[in-house]
């Protein structure tokens, strides 16, 4: 069994020649892909970069970056005066190998992921949660020191038990983040992680700790 965040890049890798090779032929799948961006006072987009580059197409990156950049200018306030805004992009992709197109589903900000890590499975976990299957969404608070914290499960099945649930509030709670920052200043951000909790063909449940 294995826990997985939908929404970071580290779950799958986009080639625009291939489809990966963990999906089935021509199966429609999706992709997260992440910028780290600053916007002016006026709402402008004043520097991208994608930490990920070497893993997606240019011409793909290049597309993202036009529309990241056509998106309406709306500028950030520091108590009544607009101020610079840094904050990660979240590009949310649905990729169909049978067509070769990619499809732009939604484009947000959030706190960039630096660092995921993965918290094990204990040895006293109810035997139920060894064979279920299923998504949940955990939601938190990032700080402006980079951590999780008030992570809660804030959907899901509502079957899901309660050993899982703890799992996926302590995992999130290990990653780390690079702050959003309003005029020069760390701010707290808001973040929402879907996970899936898949079998994948052992006897006990594990995690798969991933770098970002």
């Amino acid at each position: 069994m294995r826990l997985l965040p939908f929404i970071f890049p580290a779950v799958i890798t986009l080639s625009l020649s291939a489809v990966a090779p963990a999906f089935a032929a021509d199966a429609p799948y999706e992709v997260i892909v992440w910028a780290d961006a600053k916007y002016d006072a006026t709402g402008a987009l004043a520097a991208l970069e994608f930490p990920q580059a070497q893993e997606y197409a240019p011409a793909l990156l290049e597309n993202l970056r036009a529309r990241i950049a056509a998106r309406p200018a709306s500028p950030k306030l520091a108590g009544d005066v607009p101020a610079t805004w840094e904050t990660g992009v979240r590009v949310a992709l649905t990729v169909t190998p049978e067509t070769g197109s990619v499809t732009v589903d939604d484009i947000s900000d959030s706190p960039l992921v630096l660092r995921m890590t993965s918290v094990r499975f204990t040895e006293d976990m109810a035997g139920v949660a060894y064979t279920w299957e299923g998504r949940v969404m955990a939601s938190c608070n990032v700080t402006v020191k980079g951590r999780c914290s008030a992570v809660h499960i804030v959907s899901g099945n509502a079957d899901v038990p309660h050993d899982l649930r703890e799992v996926a509030k302590r995992t999130v709670a290990e990653w780390r983040f690079k702050p959003q920052k309003l005029a020069g200043r760390a701010v707290e951000g808001k973040l929402v992680v879907p996970m899936a909790i898949e079998r994948v063909g052992v006897s006990r449940p594990t995690l798969r700790g991933r770098e970002y």
